[in-house]
């Protein structure tokens, strides 16, 4: 039998977070230096700015023996070729194109439940965060002349787009078996409220994130002048309390979606003696739970960085990503 196109996606939501799980510092130890190098480009999706270098400039070092090890120097060269940064673009031209035929698809697919219109808004929102930053990358992002990203992180990047409107139109019942709602309707509705409040606060923070961090870079008489080697401390907004606030964002915005998306799918899908009641929103769970652990290797990246390049300077209690909860014992 072959596998199920969701199946496959969550199993593409677990390898990137696995594959984040092996970036970390955590794994140090664990997992082979080569190997953790090559899964942390990957897992960061190209997110790391363009200070970003290896150490040994992106190649493993070592003269490896034996035929193995030539063969992991081999794949690790390719893993390590670099593309222009400007190329995330592109991630978000694969991603409207994407999810607006998964919308349109969606729409067409959608039952007269209540419960799949929340999934056709979810998309449309979706879509609306894709345009935007399709817009920024191309408006308002200003990237250096010699900003790259490994090709890993780039194709990584693409199949991320691809098949993250495919995750939230999951979601979506396939008509099959007797339907039992757990959440009840009004429960559904108030959540799906309160991720539309998410959803606009994360894109509005994120886009002010992203004009403080291109006018770091703009110079002052036009966008075409950025200061290439100028770096400063972004100020200003969620920047005040993360080092990585536009990451920050990101993640308000794909819970709000999540809220909107899984409360009213919750239900006990009866086949036989087959009950699951989350089998129509495990991968949009995924699809949150890979940006949150891709995102946090690369804003613990770029608050090491921040930290190491501004020791005396740098805001003492600014955290990475996360607020950080002190418990008096």
């Amino acid at each position: 039998m072959a596998v199920a196109v969701d199946a496959r996606i969550e199993w593409f939501w677990c390898a990137l977070i696995a594959c984040s799980m092996c970036a970390t510092a955590r794994a140090r130890g664990v997992v082979p230096g080569v190997v953790r190098r090559g899964v942390a480009v990957a897992a960061r999706r190209g997110k790391d700015g363009d200070w970003a270098r290896d150490g040994d400039g992106g190649r493993p070092g070592g003269r490896g023996r034996g035929r193995e090890r030539r063969v992991v120097d081999v794949m690790m060269s390719v893993v390590m070729t670099r593309v222009p940064h400007r190329w995330f673009q592109h991630f978000y031209v694969v991603g409207v194109c994407a999810n607006a035929w998964t919308l349109s698809s969606a729409a067409k697919r959608a039952g007269g439940r209540d419960e799949d219109a929340y999934v056709v808004y979810a998309l449309v929102l979706f879509q609306v965060h894709l345009c935007r930053r399709l817009y920024e990358s191309v408006f308002v992002s200003v990237y250096s002349s010699c900003a790259r990203m490994h090709v890993a992180a780039y194709v990584l990047g693409l199949a991320y787009y691809a098949c993250a409107s495919q995750s939230w139109a999951s979601a979506l019942g396939d008509g099959v078996g007797a339907v039992t709602p757990v959440v009840p309707h009004l429960a559904s509705a108030a959540l799906a409220v309160c991720g539309t409040v998410l959803f606009i606060i994360g894109n509005v923070n994120q886009h002010r994130c992203h004009v403080i961090l291109a006018n770091l870079r703009r110079g002052k008489r036009s966008r075409d002048e950025p200061s290439v080697r100028s770096y400063a401390i972004p100020r200003g907004g969620w920047f005040e309390r993360f080092s990585c606030a536009h990451y920050t964002a990101e993640i308000v915005l794909y819970v709000g979606l999540l809220l909107i998306v899984a409360p009213s799918h919750v239900y006990i899908t009866t086949r036989g003696d087959d009950v699951d009641a989350f089998r129509n929103i495990r991968a949009p769970i995924l699809l949150v739970c890979a940006v949150v652990a891709n995102l946090a290797v690369a804003a613990r990246a770029h608050h090491e960085w921040y930290l190491a390049n501004f020791p005396s300077t740098y805001p003492s209690h600014r955290t990475a990503l996360f607020p950080s909860f002190t418990f008096a014992s």
